[in-house]
């Protein structure tokens, strides 16, 4: 059985300034003028209700950081970007048995450099990654539909979803039980958001809430 993380908000903290380089630098790595304008636009969006960026759009995101990444333009921190409670979550899980799977909307080739941690002597944080479910691949995570199809693609071997955002674990719940699936969705809610009618909403369709993986039973 497999259990899949997202990466942004859940196993890691959105890397710093990465809609603000986008903003400030889309010009110097994106030649097409009407998609640089449109990248801008989302990155501006970002943080607004129900707002959620398109798969293109993020892809096209993913691959600007990159590239600025390996010029040295965009430098990451690594260690601070990830959540103190990944690895030990991850090292739990491993040792229950279980593989895990990552479930993001983030290129292979950005997911790579977070994911490129070294956590110990010729260690690295992907060591402990069995497989890489990319949007751009699936298809985009706020629909049941892509759900439904990591449930066949698995072969039913799903064990646990977890998600920071609301409308993907919605998604999640509705797919995989369209599929016949009764795996555990977590909603990692970090900052403690929502509202007591959303809370509701969660206890009625069985999605768990969770501030950090140190509070899920197993």
């Amino acid at each position: 059985m497999m259990e899949l993380y997202d990466l942004g908000r859940t196993t890691h903290k959105a890397v710093k300034g990465m809609y603000e380089f986008i903003i400030s630098n889309i010009d110097k790595y994106v030649s097409d003028k009407g998609l640089a304008e449109k990248l801008k636009e989302e990155a501006k969006n970002r943080e607004v209700k129900g707002h959620s960026i398109p798969q293109e759009y993020f892809s096209a995101m993913c691959g600007v950081w990159t590239m600025a990444y390996r010029t040295g333009d965009f430098p990451i921190d690594l260690e601070t970007t990830i959540f103190p409670d990944t690895i030990p979550r991850f090292k739990r899980v491993k040792a229950n048995g279980r593989r895990i799977g990552i479930l993001t909307s983030a290129s292979r080739d950005f997911t790579d450099i977070l994911y490129g941690l070294p956590t110990g002597e010729n260690q690295r944080l992907s060591d402990l990654v069995d497989e890489y479910f990319l949007g751009q691949d699936i298809g985009d995570k706020d629909f049941p539909e892509t759900f439904a199809g990591l449930w066949e693609r698995t072969k039913g071997g799903i064990y646990a979803v977890f998600d920071d955002k609301l409308s993907v674990c919605r998604a999640a719940r509705e797919g995989l039980n369209q599929a016949g699936g009764k795996s555990k969705i977590y909603l990692v809610d970090r900052k403690w958001q929502y509202t007591e009618e959303v809370l509701e909403e969660l206890a009625e369709k069985g999605i768990i809430r969770v501030r950090n993986f140190g509070e899920v039973q197993d």
